[in-house]
């Protein structure tokens, strides 16, 4: 989680995944996704079991985050096998784009390919679920683990939106309590 944000903190990583929680299904979504592609980057030997880094990780993480949030959710009903099979397989497609682009972008350009995985990945996930009709464009508002009458200038307001939905879950207080991670 902390490696979203260029850091090796482990108490920003909790953190950040406290954050994520705050909507039950984008969290453990993301948190899913990244348990999947840790377990496979070290089966795999990418990466040894004993790394704390899970770099190879983070844009699977972030792939989950935003299945959680885009998958249309009316209850845990409604989470399904196909649910759980996308889930996985883009955990899985996007850590090795991210293998991949990485290698590419290090040896030719000496520089890392960072959350390019996730933006190509995102983009076809996207795609995936529109054409397969799982996206209507509603309901983007998961269930909170609490609810706020916060009331703040259309700026803030606005601001601390958009610094929540950095991590999926587009909440006053979440961007708030982002901010306050991020300073």
């Amino acid at each position: 989680y902390s490696t979203t944000l260029f850091s090796d903190s482990i108490s920003i990583g909790l953190a950040l995944m406290a954050l994520t929680l705050v909507s039950p299904i984008v969290g453990l979504s993301g948190l899913l996704a990244l348990l999947i592609a840790m377990l496979a980057t070290r089966s795999l030997g990418f990466e040894a079991w004993d790394s704390s880094s899970g770099v190879l990780s983070f844009n699977s993480l972030l792939i989950g985050l935003a299945v959680g949030y885009y998958y249309p959710y009316s209850g845990v009903a409604t989470l399904n096998v196909h649910f759980f099979g996308l889930l996985i397989v883009a955990s899985l497609s996007t850590m090795f784009i991210y293998i991949g682009l990485n290698y590419l972008t290090q040896s030719l350009l000496k520089m890392p390919s960072m959350s390019l995985a996730f933006s190509i990945a995102a983009v076809f996930f996207w795609y995936y679920l529109v054409r397969g009709g799982y996206f209507s464009g509603f309901g983007f508002q998961k269930p909170l683990l609490f609810q706020h009458q916060l009331q703040l200038s259309w700026f803030w307001q606005d601001y601390f939106l958009s610094l929540g939905s950095i991590m999926f879950v587009p909440d006053v207080i979440v961007g708030i309590m982002l901010a306050i991670v991020l300073f």
